[in-house]
């Protein structure tokens, strides 16, 4: 079965070395504020995958809709 990612990075928080959780914010101010605090201290990591430019971004979204993305995918305008 195919498992939400939010449970399987739990489980799998068990045996890995680095740690995945998952950040769910409200728009409000006090939590934007928290967010740029954690920013700014470098408390939070962002996993970038690769960085495309616009013309790949259709490919991109491909890759990441079939399972294939472990991270961010970045599309680059210029």
């Amino acid at each position: 079965p195919q498992f939400p990612r939010v449970v399987t990075d739990t489980v799998m928080n068990f045996v890995r070395r680095a740690k995945r959780r998952v950040l769910m914010l409200k728009l409000n101010p006090a939590d934007l504020e928290w967010l740029m605090q954690q920013l700014s201290a470098g408390a939070l990591r962002v996993a970038i995958m690769r960085t495309c430019p616009l013309a790949e971004a259709a490919a991109a979204l491909e890759q990441s809709r079939a399972g294939h993305v472990h991270g961010k995918l970045v599309v680059a305008i210029d």
